[in-house]
């Protein structure tokens, strides 16, 4: 009796972790863009996937949990956002799900506007949070809060600036005449 209780206990508790293993919602196949140039992922089998970057540079690579991939031959690991649309390596790159170009611009997804930006030719920085709020960093390392205000445009209240963002996320035009880019 005690042996059934056992098992039947160890059975209802790994239930919720065979849930979790649930991967088909991150099914990462098709499309993607990083630096407007065009990346594919391919799913091969489960959760195991191709990735070939825009030199044509293909790697297997594999879903470690919900949300997180890695590419061993590439030395990196990624962390899927953006409602399964951006994923954030940990090279400090970003790669876009499209069909853009020459299809047309993409859908604006904030998320990738989060990371290293260059002003002058120094780094800055943006970072998004899930709410619609952001900080930036400046080259002086000074950091300011702000918030998305339209589908392409920041605010940053305490300087006074409006920054648009070009179709393709890759670049800001603030209000005080001064441009980020990636």
């Amino acid at each position: 009796m005690r042996l059934k209780l056992t098992l039947a206990f160890i059975t209802l508790a790994l239930l919720p972790f065979q849930k979790s293993l649930a991967f088909g919602r991150w099914d990462l196949s098709g499309q993607w863009f990083h630096d407007n140039q065009p990346v594919s992922i391919t799913r091969q089998f489960d959760r195991n996937y191709t990735f070939c970057n825009e030199q044509n540079d293909c790697a297997n690579g594999f879903m470690r949990f919900p949300g997180n991939i890695v590419v061993p031959q590439w030395q990196v690991s990624g962390s899927i956002q953006g409602g399964g649309n951006s994923i954030y390596w940990s090279n400090n790159t970003v790669w876009t799900r499209g069909n853009f170009p020459p299809f047309g611009p993409p859908a604006f997804d904030p998320f990738m506007l989060n990371g290293q930006w260059t002003h002058n030719g120094q780094s800055v920085f943006i970072t998004i949070y899930g709410n619609g709020q952001l900080t930036i960093t400046n080259e002086q390392q000074q950091t300011f809060s702000g918030y998305i205000s339209s589908s392409r445009m920041i605010y940053i209240p305490s300087l006074g600036l409006q920054g648009k963002i070009n179709h393709r996320a890759t670049k800001i035009h603030w209000s005080n005449n001064t441009v980020w880019a990636r």
